[in-house]
């Protein structure tokens, strides 16, 4: 499955109706981007980035926080767990929309996305978060100097 597919995947779970549509979606260097200018190298929005299954960006959270049907809000606690990589669980969880077995939209108390989840029998499997980025760049060795 490609990132333009997977991504469709997500916004055909996650939305209420077909309201959020992105006309042209392009893919570049494993990025996907919307409103892609034609002739320009780095155009538009990034909405992700393709690996071996596709990662949403930060600023497609952000879009998506409007349009999707199903949010979960978590208390402090959950957010910092959920965005070092945690699952949400009841007690952390201060409000939903979602029904059981339905991807979710994670927010924190001040409505800022933290990232997408599956709802479970009350506590939310984590699909993706924003601290993805922090830990991949933590794996990545650096450069063995000569010096």
């Amino acid at each position: 499955m490609n990132a333009k597919q997977q991504y469709q995947d997500i916004i055909k779970n996650l939305c209420a109706s077909s309201k959020y549509v992105v006309e042209e979606l392009q893919e570049v260097q494993g990025k996907l981007y919307s409103g892609f200018a034609r002739g320009s190298v780095y155009g538009g929005m990034c909405l992700g980035q393709k690996g071996k299954t596709f990662r949403p960006s930060t600023q497609m959270l952000e879009e998506l926080k409007e349009f999707a049907q199903y949010k979960t809000w978590l208390n402090k606690k959950g957010e910092f767990l959920f965005t070092c990589g945690r699952d949400a669980w009841k007690e952390n969880i201060v409000k939903t929309t979602t029904p059981n077995g339905k991807i979710t939209l994670l927010l924190n108390q001040y409505d800022e996305p933290l990232g997408i989840g599956m709802f479970k029998d009350g506590k939310v499997e984590r699909l993706y978060d924003i601290g993805d980025y922090l830990r991949r760049e933590r794996r990545k060795k650096k450069p063995k100097t000569k010096y």
